[in-house]
């Protein structure tokens, strides 16, 4: 009599978290007792590197996992299905970047600056505000991110926005000014007028608020009198270090990083007349 026995063919299972063989790599689903050496490909995942795999189920008893093993070997004459478990740990060294974006004076916003940084797949990063002279941060732009994860890919990109500060420009009219007067020409300050002071301590002065970098059209009008004759020297700055002083009646002005006042003035001269 003759008695015949059939292998028992024992499954392999993988939990790869999120990992994935190589292309062209194939890890068995199966073995018996007669197989061969079986050595296990490893896998790989984006922004993580793989630590090894550890042995998490033998037959029907779960495992207490060792020490994760970059070259495991399923000797021939192992027995029992089996699961592994692939370990793996997050690379610091995943690509993001923070793009830095500047108010231009119609309102609309360009980037000025990307830093281009690195850091740990999967842990949240803030992103560090910037101080550009002139410029505020918006926190309630619609587009901005402050924050975020890291992903595997490297394709996260925070984003933070500056607004333009508004400064005050003040026109005052000087000694021999009838008044002055101005607008804005350009970006959202475009057709803006400078409006009178209430209790000014010079009568006539006008006042308003613009962008830095919007453009300013200014005017002087001279008083008339009888036997003189009026001429208008320049327009006075209060601060000269961030807008010089202007020798022109009508010009325009391109508004500073900071608040300005400009004194019309004008010089009056006595007609001199020849009487034959």
């Amino acid at each position: 009599m003759k008695v015949y026995y059939k292998e028992i063919i024992y499954s392999i299972d993988y939990v790869l978290n999120d990992g994935a063989l190589d292309l062209g790599d194939i890890n068995p689903l199966a073995y018996t007792v007669n197989s061969e050496n079986i050595t296990l490909k490893n896998p790989i995942k984006q922004g993580y590197t793989f630590t090894g795999w550890t042995l998490t189920k033998l037959g029907e008893a779960t495992q207490t996992p060792g020490a994760p093993n970059l070259a495991t070997v399923i000797t021939k004459g192992s027995i029992e299905n089996r699961q592994y478990t692939a370990n793996w740990m997050a690379n610091s060294n995943t690509a993001y970047k923070v793009e830095h974006y500047q108010e231009n004076i119609d309102g609309t916003y360009t980037v000025f600056e990307t830093e281009n940084l690195i850091g740990e797949t999967d842990t949240i990063v803030t992103a560090t505000v910037k101080t550009y002279e002139g410029y505020t941060e918006n926190t309630t732009h619609t587009d901005r991110v402050i924050s975020g994860t890291i992903t595997s890919d490297g394709n996260l990109i925070l984003k933070v926005y500056y607004s333009r500060n508004e400064y005050n420009l003040t026109l005052i009219p000087g000694a021999n000014v009838q008044s002055v007067e101005g607008h804005g020409n350009s970006g959202l300050g475009d057709g803006v007028q400078l409006q009178p002071v209430a209790l000014a301590p010079v009568p006539g002065t006008v006042q308003a608020t613009f962008k830095f970098g919007q453009n300013v059209d200014i005017n002087s009008v001279l008083q008339t009198e009888t036997g003189y004759t009026i001429t208008f020297e320049q327009w006075e700055s209060d601060n000269t270090g961030v807008l010089p002083n202007n020798t022109n009646q009508t010009t325009s002005i391109t508004m500073p990083k900071g608040d300005i006042t400009l004194t019309a003035k004008a010089i009056r001269t006595i007609n001199n007349y020849n009487y034959t």
